[in-house]
């Protein structure tokens, strides 16, 4: 992993690159001076990391972003926490192992007041893993209550391995999404988890995870959970687990595709197993933006979840399907579909929909497939 810093003596020193420190003045002894005691005084910088794609470095040499009792600290590998204020800049190419267990970035905040706000762009970064393989790789994960102002910039690209989501959130998490029409975020969920939200149930946990707040206001955002996870919100269950519920979603802007093979497109995880429940869609709203928002492949007969709102469950067992959750869309063009014919593409409990109508001629409570729907 190339930090794209300047190169340190073998003290030990950080290789993080700082931005912004004041110059230095070889020529003037006391500008020098003056120099070295405004680097000794200032508390953070922002910090630049670049991943190099022809290094093959540990697989702990992973990105850590906490806060914690004594400030916030970015980590790379093994190396001491460096303290930040500024923004982060990610780029370049994962080079690495798989993390096992953990996340290639993790941004995580261990300070009981949950004040972790932290500022990240994501220029030009490649994290790919097996999606059906890399059991339990995850690309980026965001945690205990952290909040995340992501920034894109270029063309970004993550896929996590079997199980795990894109961008897994916690919960009690805040992701927003900012970018102009030429920035890209690519997310792709491994095996049953979401393309951005909760994941698979794992780690001896059966019930799919929860989403967490999902926030985008611009950019060029496709949120893909494979064959079984959502594109945005709850994993999906595991072992007669329940899908996990979509948690909070706004669009306020930009173009999103959020895609599932058998969950919602955005919104509920589907249970897996007899007596099992589909997810809760959440609280979805949508106020701008292009949006397609698909469960199920345009071919396949899958898409046991709604296009926007509650999961489902899978076709050779019983169970119930997720609620719709609170649905309002007052703004930009959204198009959802559902494969299957036991839910509909958006279920029935929605608050407010503005000018929607189906794109095929049929009764909103027909049983045939390919069932989708146009608002503007």
């Amino acid at each position: 992993m190339q930090r794209n810093l300047p190169q340190t003596n073998a003290t030990g020193a950080s290789r993080l690159k700082r931005k912004n420190a004041p110059p230095h003045a070889l020529f003037l002894f006391l500008l020098t001076v003056i120099s070295m005691v405004v680097l000794a005084a200032a508390p953070a910088y922002a910090i630049g990391i670049k991943f190099d794609s022809y290094r093959n470095d540990s697989i702990t040499d992973s990105i850590r972003i906490y806060k914690d009792a004594q400030g916030s600290f970015v980590k790379i590998g093994s190396e001491t926490g460096i303290p930040f204020t500024g923004e982060i800049t990610i780029s370049g190419t994962w080079g690495g192992g798989s993390p096992a267990n953990n996340a290639v970035i993790t941004i995580d905040d261990e300070n009981t007041a949950k004040s972790l706000n932290v500022n990240i762009i994501l220029d030009g970064v490649e994290i790919i893993f097996n999606r059906t393989g890399d059991n339990d790789a995850c690309a980026f994960a965001i945690k205990n209550g952290a909040k995340i102002n992501l920034t894109l910039k270029g063309n970004n690209t993550i896929t996590s391995g079997s199980g795990r989501a894109g961008i897994e959130m916690d919960a009690n998490t805040i992701l927003t999404i900012n970018g102009t029409d030429k920035d890209s975020l690519t997310a792709k969920g491994g095996d049953s988890g979401a393309g951005i939200g909760g994941s698979r149930g794992v780690f001896g946990v059966v019930n799919g995870g929860n989403g967490g707040t999902v926030i985008i206001n611009g950019g060029t955002v496709t949120a893909d959970g494979g064959n079984y996870g959502t594109g945005i919100g709850g994993g999906r269950g595991f072992n007669s687990g329940n899908g996990g519920n979509g948690g909070t979603i706004t669009i306020n802007g930009g173009t999103v595709t959020a895609l599932s093979g058998q969950s919602a497109g955005i919104g509920g995880g589907s249970g897996l197993g007899n007596n099992t429940k589909g997810g809760d869609g959440g609280e979805i709203t949508i106020s701008g933006g292009s949006v397609i928002a698909r469960s199920g492949t345009e071919t396949s007969t899958g898409g046991y979840g709604a296009g926007i709102g509650g999961g489902g469950y899978e076709a050779y067992s019983s169970g119930t399907k997720g609620n719709a959750g609170k649905i309002a869309i007052s703004g930009g063009t959204v198009t959802a579909s559902s494969n299957y014919y036991r839910l509909l593409l958006i279920t029935p409990r929605v608050s407010s929909i503005l000018n929607c109508s189906w794109l095929n001629p049929h009764s909103s409570n027909s049983t045939s497939q390919n069932k989708s729907i146009r608002c503007v």
